[in-house]
């Protein structure tokens, strides 16, 4: 045991809980908000019980009941809660010392017993304890999705005298990424699997760009909440001369589910999960879409990386392909519809122009690397310029059911959300494609 007396410990410490009142001013009521104040409630009201179980266990044996040191507080440490009172080591609380104790969370100190008591960093749905100034972390934290982002909140010792929450705003990286450092979510928030990767002079990594999504048409808001308040819901969409969205309804064009595909028997690519897409979406607030159109890398493989040639002369069934199974870690496929119109929905909120119809221009998308056209918003490269870009849309067409987006500027009326459809064998020089990813089983 480690017994420690130094700064504000549990028995001279008066707390004043005020963290329900702070959520609940924070969140706006719905269904969805409901959950996330009851699992903030209840980790507020399993560090309540800690704090006095352990208040109990102190003052009848001196000491606090912990013996292994708890290593990654990396997050508590990005989040900016631990306290000036938290200057010595973490430890896990030994659970089985406190007598009469229910936890709403905490279900890894399970699988730490089951290990012999071991440290693993796997460890995160657990409670911790600072051994000088005694105060409890929840090491996970609580996820909340608010308003296209994730938020994490943790409690927050950094104020003195008081326990509040600290609200940090995060998007999930994958496996194997890391954030592009000076990149935000409003101004394009992007991820690089190369540690050290920049915007600027070092763009050697594939590199993707986070959507933010407040919800799902139709279920979070309809398209009145698109065009008036501004919401990025994620939809299919079709635009005006304007820019202005509505809700696409047409029969020219679906995406289909995998029932559907085996019934209509066209030979185009389909989404490889489309409803654990949106599924995805839901739970983590967004998703990527590649920062620049495809490149061919090793094995037949989409790169999305600066400066490269764009792979071109490819038919949508083979870039679909090439789309799969990118990263380990992480659910990667072909641009969908769903994921395409709603990236216009947050370049027309953030970006510099309504992204639906921009000048003409004549661009020789054969010989232009990726990245280099000028057509960039939000770091998203080449949405509107370059190349068409290959989908995962069905055309009620049976003969040209691929269909693409977007284009390059021959014409004064190429619009970035323009759909049309060709062969499955079709493939030229003014046809590309580009890959999204989504955390299938996060959330």
């Amino acid at each position: 045991m480690i017994k420690k007396n130094k700064g504000i410990t549990l028995i001279s410490l008066s707390i004043t809980v005020i963290i329900i009142l702070i959520i609940t001013g924070m969140l706006l009521y719905s269904a969805k908000d409901s959950i996330y104040i009851k699992n903030l409630t209840n980790m507020q009201n399993d560090i309540v019980n800690l704090r006095d179980k352990i208040s109990l266990y102190y003052s009848e044996h001196g000491d606090i009941p912990v013996k292994t040191e708890y290593q990654d507080i990396g997050n508590l440490q990005s989040a900016g809660v631990i306290g000036v009172n938290d200057t010595g080591k973490f430890y896990i609380i030994e659970l089985e010392n406190l007598e009469g104790l229910t936890l709403n969370y905490g279900e890894d100190y399970e699988v730490y017993k089951a290990n012999g008591y071991q440290y693993s960093s796997d460890l995160t749905d657990i409670y911790i304890i600072n051994e000088d100034s005694h105060n409890i972390f929840y090491a996970e934290g609580i996820k909340v999705i608010e308003n296209g982002t994730t938020q994490m909140y943790y409690t927050d010792y950094t104020q003195e005298d008081q326990e509040a929450v600290k609200i940090v705003e995060v998007v999930p990286i994958p496996e194997g990424f890391y954030h592009v450092e000076g990149t935000t979510i409003e101004k394009g928030y992007v991820i690089s699997d190369e540690e050290g990767d920049d915007l600027n002079n070092s763009k050697k990594g594939n590199q993707y760009v986070w959507i933010p999504v407040d919800g799902i048409l139709g279920e979070d808001g309809d398209i009145k909440d698109v065009v008036n308040n501004r919401k990025i819901l994620l939809g299919r969409y079709e635009f005006n001369e304007d820019g202005i969205p509505s809700e696409y309804l047409g029969a020219d064009y679906i995406e289909e589910t995998q029932t559907q595909h085996a019934e209509s028997k066209y030979g185009n690519t389909i989404a490889s999960d489309i409803e654990g897409f949106i599924d995805s979406v839901r739970k983590n607030g967004g998703y990527y879409i590649a920062r620049f159109e495809a490149s061919q890398g090793a094995n037949n493989k989409a790169q999305s990386k600066y400066n490269q040639t764009a792979w071109i002369n490819i038919t949508q069934p083979n870039a679909a392909k090439a789309c799969q199974e990118l990263h380990a870690g992480v659910k990667s496929d072909l641009m969908n519809s769903y994921a395409w119109d709603t990236a216009i929905l947050f370049i027309q909120k953030y970006g510099q122009n309504d992204y639906s119809r921009q000048d003409a221009r004549s661009i020789n998308s054969s010989k232009l690397p990726t990245g280099l056209s000028g057509d960039i918003q939000l770091n998203i490269c080449d949405m509107a310029a370059n190349t068409f870009e290959w989908t995962t849309e069905t055309s009620s067409t049976s003969n040209g059911p691929c269909v693409h987006s977007g284009g390059f500027y021959y014409t004064s009326t190429a619009y970035t959300s323009y759909r049309t459809s060709l062969k499955t064998d079709y493939s030229d020089a003014n046809r590309s494609f580009r890959s999204i990813l989504y955390l299938k089983n996060e959330g």
